[in-house]
């Protein structure tokens, strides 16, 4: 549902549906990752950043998410250079 209200650009149901998953379960790697962009996006660096070390804490595995990964790794080393910077979402 996060995915669907993001593309629709209702963000603010996006951010309260991955919530919601990560109350169900914590270590959904997914959810942070979604999460975390949001957050960026709404200039939450501090939080983004705490949702991107989680997701990358247990990343998925596989050709398809290293793409993911490497993200995620540059996005974070970039908020510890560049704090002022938001980062952008890769092309899917």
């Amino acid at each position: 549902m996060a995915i669907a209200f993001s593309r629709t650009g209702r963000l603010n149901d996006a951010v309260s549906a991955y919530r919601r998953a990560l109350d169900l379960d914590p270590e959904l790697s997914g959810a942070h990752y979604g999460l975390a962009f949001l957050l960026l996006k709404r200039g939450d660096s501090t939080e983004g950043a705490a949702h991107l070390e989680a997701f990358l804490e247990a990343p998925p595995t596989g050709a398809e998410a290293d793409r993911w990964v490497r993200h995620a790794r540059q996005t974070l080393d970039d908020l510890r250079t560049q704090p002022a910077e938001r980062p952008k979402q890769p092309d899917a």
